[in-house]
């Protein structure tokens, strides 16, 4: 025969942003079967922690539990008491919500029967980053370019390089390489590229993917002169033009009126 027991979690993680269920389920023996259900949940202490939510249910109708007590309107029940379970749902879960919590039942039989486990549940809030690319880069060296890629989320994302021809370059110690920074942040960087073409780097953890590319033209030559030589070269040369210019109609002008 059944007697008085109730099961929960020691332990819920949640997503910050997201709802979350709090596992409770009970038996009772037969003798207490009552007319009436009353789902209870406290938070922070077994016998003094204050309810944040209550509410009855009949045992013998399909009517909904009437809720008696809801803080801040972000609970309601995931469970059905007439089939022993009272788990509880909690809206948009914030650092606000990590306590314990405490699932109580209470009858109406003749024995006013009453139970609730002092174990309690305690909630874990983690916060969910997507995988984003902060910034990719290309940088020329003596040996060819250097590409980094910088990418966040929680957990780490994975980073992959794809290179011209949409092949994917393997992370090796001469080629490839990468390192952590704590706590949410990892870096991957490329040596000594000289093949033209699309370079993409990729970024996924289980919340997200992304992707950015960038175009390497490692056998272009590069000017001898920076854009800023060949203006002054133009420049020059304008004056130079405008000095020729003035001698010869100078001359041309002295011979003419001899």
């Amino acid at each position: 025969a059944d007697d008085w027991s109730m099961t929960v979690n020691e332990t819920v993680i949640a997503l910050k942003g997201e709802p979350a269920v709090l596992p409770c389920t009970f038996t009772y023996p037969p003798s207490d079967q009552s007319h009436y259900i009353t789902a209870i949940w406290k938070v922070k202490e077994f016998h003094n922690g204050p309810e944040i939510f209550r509410c009855i249910m009949e045992n013998v109708t399909s009517a909904d539990c009437i809720v008696h007590k809801n803080e801040k309107g972000r609970y309601r029940l995931a469970g059905d008491p007439k089939q022993k379970n009272l788990s509880l749902q909690i809206d948009t879960i914030t650092y606000e919500d990590r306590k314990k919590y405490f699932c109580r039942v209470e009858l109406s039989s003749r024995t006013r029967a009453t139970f609730q486990t002092p174990a309690g549940t305690d909630l874990h809030v983690i916060r969910v980053v997507p995988a984003t690319i902060l910034n990719l880069t290309a940088v020329r060296g003596t040996g060819g370019f250097s590409l980094l890629c910088m990418a966040e989320g929680k957990p780490l994302p994975t980073i992959t390089w794809i290179g011209p021809g949409n092949k994917e370059i393997p992370v090796t110690k001469n080629l490839v390489s990468q390192h952590k920074i704590p706590p949410y942040q990892i870096q991957t960087e490329i040596k000594n590229v000289t093949e033209d073409g699309i370079y993409t780097c990729k970024a996924v953890n289980k919340h997200g993917h992304i992707e950015k590319k960038v175009k390497i033209e490692a056998n272009t030559q590069e000017s001898d002169f920076s854009p800023e030589h060949i203006v002054i070269i133009v420049l020059i040369v304008l004056v130079l033009c405008f000095i020729i210019g003035i001698l010869y109609w100078k001359r041309k002008g002295m011979f003419y009126f001899r």
